[in-house]
């Protein structure tokens, strides 16, 4: 009996110790081996949504005026050339100075602005380059109610592409800057990835690895080359229904040479600086509605048009004719 006593004694004691040395060995296992990291990512990519986004990247075509400064004397500081649209910007660093120029269609031969010079705000005239450069990019991103509710976007939440230099948002655009030309940016919100953006409609989806260079391109021709949305004071939001190109200020719709031409490589022939691409957007000011109405009328699409005079028609055509002489 005392035998069995002394047994159940001694299996307890050892199994108090393996206890003991197991509850030590698990104790210290270190959890910074394990990668929580990992477990991040993998529960981001579960819960990203693999919907395709696209959007046009639009260029900003214009110069860059150096040494000087500019300032504003009166809200007519902006509009100097009438029935031109322009927009200027200005920055310094280390007492360098410049101001940039931004065209989007009509291009002056000169423009004037207001320049800081001796404690005093003065009109300065400054002759346009014959050849102007792309000087940054910016794309609207105007993202429908669906779109939103997929990306569960709510009201309030902070939305902002991940690459952008900076942005400027209205009730009616949501525009994004680019120094360089992108394929594609991460879209956040409340600086958390929820989706991608790509920035050209005819791009080949990154998992599409085949390469066609023959591709189909949709060319609408609808009887208005612009849509117009106009308020009581005359400022209009001109946005364009098809790729445009204005030759000899007249717009129409070039040939299928030029526009992949122009959508491939903008610097690839002299006539891209007054290409347009599908949803191109800009603001328009005019001083009457008789001014606001004959420039609608001049942008209406040639093809069917039938008050579009016999002289117009002409250099209608002597116009596609330089573009063809230009792709030889």
């Amino acid at each position: 009996m005392n035998m069995r006593i002394v047994l159940k004694i001694l299996l307890m004691f050892w199994g108090i110790i393996l206890a003991g040395i197991l509850i030590k060995a698990l104790t210290n296992i270190k959890v910074e081996n394990f990668d929580f990291d990992f477990l991040q990512k993998v529960s981001q990519f579960n819960n990203k949504n693999d919907q395709t986004i696209y959007f046009p990247l639009q260029e900003q075509n214009g110069f860059v005026i150096h040494g000087y400064k500019s300032c504003v004397k009166d809200y007519k500081s902006a509009f100097y050339v009438k029935g031109y649209s322009f927009n200027t910007s200005g920055s310094c660093y280390n007492n360098s100075c410049k101001i940039q120029i931004e065209f989007k269609e009509k291009i002056p031969q000169a423009v004037k602005l207001y320049i800081k010079s001796d404690n005093d705000c003065k009109l300065k005239e400054f002759n346009v380059p014959k050849t102007l450069n792309t000087i940054g990019y910016f794309v609207n991103l105007q993202l429908s109610e669906k779109q939103k509710s997929d990306l569960t976007i709510q009201s309030g939440d902070k939305i902002r592409l991940e690459h952008a230099n900076g942005y400027s948002l209205s009730a009616n655009t949501q525009l994004y800057f680019y120094d360089t030309q992108f394929s594609e940016d991460n879209i956040l919100v409340n600086d958390t990835i929820v989706g991608q953006v790509f920035f050209n409609k005819n791009a080949i989806h990154p998992q599409n690895t085949q390469t066609n260079k023959e591709t189909k391109i949709n060319i609408p021709h609808p009887k208005e080359l612009y849509t117009y949305t106009c308020d009581s004071t005359f400022l209009c939001k001109q946005e364009a229904n098809t790729y445009i190109v204005n030759v000899d200020g007249i717009n129409f719709i070039p040939s299928k040479e030029l526009i992949f031409t122009c959508l491939k490589n903008t610097q690839s022939n002299k006539f891209c600086t007054f290409f347009k691409k599908i949803g191109s957007i800009k603001s328009l000011k005019f001083d009457s509605k008789a001014m606001m109405s004959s420039y609608i009328k001049m942008t209406k699409n040639p093809e069917f048009n039938d008050s579009f005079p016999s002289w117009n028609k002409k250099r209608l055509e002597q116009a596609k004719q330089k573009i063809e002489n230009s792709l030889l």
